[in-house]
């Protein structure tokens, strides 16, 4: 089983951390972006998703 996480600029990290920890236990996750360029969380961490949105939507 897939989970997808959306991030943008300005998430905040921890609130999605417990909810990722427990959806890795049941399979993987994958985040996704407006694009897959890079975006900056509220604690300015740097992270690129690994799918576009546009993608999902195309599949």
């Amino acid at each position: 089983m897939k989970s997808h996480v959306l991030i943008y600029d300005g998430y905040v990290s921890f609130e999605i951390m417990l909810a990722t920890y427990f959806m890795k236990t049941k399979g993987d996750i994958v985040t996704i972006g407006v694009s897959k360029d890079p975006v900056i969380s509220y604690e300015d961490f740097k992270v690129t998703p690994a799918v576009a949105l546009r993608k999902i939507f195309n599949s």
